[in-house]
């Protein structure tokens, strides 16, 4: 129980913490005098979880379920407090005032020492894969494998030990070893090929009368994609950045991706004065693009009577390309995590317009040969040869 003091201060009341950190009323009101006491004020040791344990993450590249698990903390690993002054006009004490601030850093240091023992935290957990999304079921089962995480050293937070007994454990973490970029990276390999083989054998006999090869007819030429104002719920205009103005395209029925859109397309658009304008596809999504057109520019698109030409590529290995740039700029750019195989399947649904449930998906082997197909949905827009 804390004891009262006197302090020497006139009209006072005070009290000890736990600790020994005097806290008291003065003149000025309530204060705290972290001065009084050279040790920390708060000290976490020996912590222990018990009880149900769930939630939901990631190992590699693949998305788990945590049903079950429990956590240790080695007994010599602590978590140690101190408080001190806000400032040097403060005569050293901490005011109530001063408990409102939004950054704790001024009035409090934390320090988490370790044990050096090799195990500093160990945590065992019940795992499963994750579903697709919810409502769905997960793509496949590995049971409920035990996977145990240990931190060697408290004070090292990214330095993690996996293990786990053979079989369906050591199967879920060979997922560590696997990444969305290795799938999408095999994806783009494969759309590379399409080019050379567009003059070879079949793809390059020549079709009597046209003279064209069904290679020369697959590269195509560029193309338009007209935009009209039924096809757009809306322009939202950004700030000014790096150079460029920009403004945002939001679409109702027009996937981008499936019409071999890229970054860097030419966009010709009316602007709010009756003129056409030129700028280029900034970024774009399944349901959006922004164009950019420089700075020093003034060029607003026309809201009440909207209308945009997007000169693109339109050949086979275009529209392949630019259904894998639209996988990779999901599942790479915006994210503080690496992708798991869920997020590749729900973004393969999305570009495609299905339900994630319709994306094929087979697995067959354990452990090392494990081997997962995905058959992605790429819908090829017809291309149109014009003999001339």
């Amino acid at each position: 129980m804390p004891r009262l003091h006197r302090h020497e201060r006139a009209a006072e009341r005070g009290a000890d913490l736990p600790a020994g950190t005097k806290v008291g009323v003065d003149d000025s009101g309530f204060f705290i005098d972290p001065a009084s006491n050279s040790g920390p004020e708060v000290v976490v040791s020996n912590v222990r979880v018990t009880g149900d344990v769930t939630g939901e993450g990631q190992l590699g590249f693949l998305g788990v379920t945590l049903s079950g698990g429990t956590l240790t903390l080695d007994p010599g690993v602590t978590l140690t407090v101190k408080l001190h002054a806000p400032n040097t006009d403060s005569n050293g004490l901490i005011r109530l005032d001063d408990l409102t601030t939004d950054d704790m850093s001024t009035l409090a240091s934390a320090s988490l020492i370790g044990t050096g023992s090799g195990h500093d935290l160990v945590f065992t957990g019940t795992f499963g894969v994750a579903a697709l999304a919810p409502g769905l079921d997960a793509p496949f089962d590995l049971g409920s494998p035990q996977v145990t995480l240990t931190w060697p050293d408290i004070t090292k937070p990214t330095n993690i030990q996996f293990s786990a007994a053979p079989g369906a454990g050591q199967d879920l973490l060979n997922f560590l070893n696997v990444s969305a970029g290795q799938y999408i990276s095999g994806l783009t390999d494969l759309a590379g090929k399409f080019q050379p083989i567009s003059g070879v054998d079949v793809l390059g006999a020549k079709i009597p009368l046209v003279n064209k090869s069904l290679g020369d007819i697959l590269k195509s030429g560029p193309k338009t994609l007209n935009i009209q104002a039924s096809d757009i719920s809306g322009t939202t205009t950004f700030a000014q950045e790096g150079g460029f103005n920009r403004f945002e395209v939001s679409l109702t029925d027009i996937n981008p991706y499936s019409q071999s859109v890229a970054v860097g397309d030419a966009v010709s658009y009316l602007g709010a004065n009756g003129q056409m304008f030129q700028g280029q596809v900034d970024s774009l999504d399944t349901d959006r693009i922004v164009v950019r057109y420089a700075a020093n520019l003034t060029q607003d698109p026309n809201v009440t009577n909207p209308s945009f030409q997007i000169t693109h590529a339109g050949s086979l290995q275009d529209q392949i390309n630019s259904f894998l740039a639209g996988l990779q700029n999901d599942i790479s750019v915006g994210t503080d995590r690496l992708p798991t195989l869920q997020d590749v399947i729900n973004r393969l649904a999305k570009l495609a317009g299905v339900d994630p449930s319709a994306i094929g998906l087979t697995t067959s082997g354990t452990g090392d040969n494990r081997v997962i197909e995905i058959t992605p949905p790429i819908h090829i827009a017809p291309i149109t040869f014009t003999q001339h």
